[in-house]
């Protein structure tokens, strides 16, 4: 019987860390050798690294995560192909922040485990809601500028109807 195939995926990131640019390492055995694996950043599918599994069964590769990813859950999801021949994924769900940190970072959860990809996808999502509760808070510089520019409306306009009272009584 065949060892069941072992992937590992490291993310060199900390919370709070910029995510574009980060090296991700990619490693695994117990793969069919010569099958071809890629690594795909997921909301928007873009291929971070790919290749060809060695003849001993083993593969490994650096990539870096892409620029440009938007706020909110993202995954990275590693494809491969068993020494039986039948597809295996391993997936890391990562939530950004809207300045591109990093919020939350799963460990990978191995083909189809349902709980372990729900708990993961459910705390990503978390990490992002909790960081939009945190943005919408009062912003005193942006409170400021809003009601200097109100007030400064409020005084046109009063301007504007005494300065019509006093023509109507001028008549």
């Amino acid at each position: 019987e065949n060892p069941a195939p072992i992937q590992e995926t490291g993310l060199a990131l900390e919370i709070g860390g910029q995510v574009a640019g980060t090296p991700v390492t990619f490693s695994g055995s117990g793969l069919e050798p010569g099958s071809y694996w890629e690594v795909v950043v997921r909301s928007t599918p873009i291929v971070i690294a790919s290749g060809y599994v060695r003849q001993d069964g083993t593969y490994s590769a650096v990539a870096y995560m892409p620029e440009g990813l938007e706020a909110g859950v993202h995954r990275i999801i590693w494809e491969g192909t068993d020494v039986d021949g039948s597809p295996i994924v391993s997936t890391v769900y990562l939530a950004l922040g809207q300045d591109g940190e990093l919020l939350y970072k799963s460990e990978p959860a191995l083909g189809d485990d349902a709980s372990a990809i729900g708990a993961a996808l459910q705390a990503a999502e978390a990490a992002v809601a909790i960081e939009t509760l945190a943005m919408t808070g009062l912003n005193q510089e942006r409170t400021s500028y809003f009601f200097g520019i109100a007030g400064l409306l409020v005084a046109l306009g009063g301007a504007l109807i005494a300065t019509t009272r006093a023509r109507r009584k001028a008549k």
